[in-house]
């Protein structure tokens, strides 16, 4: 679901930096920022999504990151050195 929002927002970064092309002087030039810096978001967003996705617990994630190994079953801890569910220092 987000990532059809962040595509929209994408789209309307396009949109503002197109409608900003036509204008002149100043109002130009802060069309195109905000435009880019909407475009840049949703493009970092994306790839935090991404990035979340491959690491967490996520629903439809890869599930492998550390909060998937602690205490569900997964094999060894990295973080603990021990088994999923012990405690600390054994």
């Amino acid at each position: 679901m987000l990532n059809g929002g962040f595509l929209i927002a994408s789209a309307a970064g396009f949109w503002v930096m197109v409608q900003a092309g036509k204008e002149s002087g100043g109002l130009k030039k802060l069309g195109q920022i905000l435009g880019a810096l909407i475009i840049i978001c949703s493009l970092a967003g994306v790839g935090l999504k991404a990035y979340s996705l491959s690491t967490d617990c996520a629903p439809g994630g890869w599930g492998k990151g550390p909060c998937c190994m602690m205490g569900k079953g997964m094999g060894a801890c990295p973080m603990t050195g021990g088994a999923p569910g012990q405690p600390l220092g054994r």
